[in-house]
């Protein structure tokens, strides 16, 4: 039975940052290193909290939650002028991140992220974030729409941190 938390330890952390990078890898969209991790400036840092599913001891699904803070959010390089503009509302946000699934049949994906996206989004609201932001592949911006309830907040920009691959910031 999947287990669905945050990652509290540096082993579920771990596991969380390969299962990234395999999946990165995989499709294209991150380079090889020596440690087989992924891990950005922005999970390093106290206002990012790392979402898993662990099937047993393994890491079988992750996403990231940054909250906006030092650095601001990993969108903003792509999009900054539209966060800014969500920031100067005055409401709280935060950026979706960071999705890797283990499991190649979309049916059994499928379940597991709204799992993780319920406990992520419940997580958010609790933490007074009342906006998520989030920068998806092209393909993926319906879903987002139309499941998750994302509107579009700007067009498409190569996105510096999957390879200069397209995104939709919403």
């Amino acid at each position: 039975m999947l287990q669905f938390k945050i990652a509290a330890s540096p082993a579920e952390r771990q596991g969380a940052f390969r299962l990234l990078y395999a999946n990165y890898l995989r499709q294209g969209l991150g380079e090889p290193n020596q440690y087989q991790m992924r891990v950005t400036p922005f999970h390093l840092l106290h206002t990012t909290t790392i979402f898993v599913a662990k099937l047993e001891e393994e890491v079988v699904a992750t996403l990231t939650l940054v909250a906006d803070g030092k650095l601001g959010l990993p969108l903003e390089a792509m999009y900054g002028p539209e966060v800014q503009r969500r920031r100067s509302c005055g409401v709280p946000i935060a950026e979706v991140s960071c999705l890797a699934d283990r499991r190649k049949s979309p049916s059994r994906f499928l379940g597991t992220f709204m799992t993780l996206s319920k406990l992520m989004a419940q997580y958010a609201r609790r933490q007074g974030v009342d906006e998520l932001l989030a920068a998806v592949h092209p393909r993926h911006a319906r879903f987002y729409e139309r499941y998750l309830g994302f509107e579009t907040i700007a067009g498409l920009a190569p996105c510096p941190h999957v390879q200069g691959q397209p995104a939709i910031g919403l």
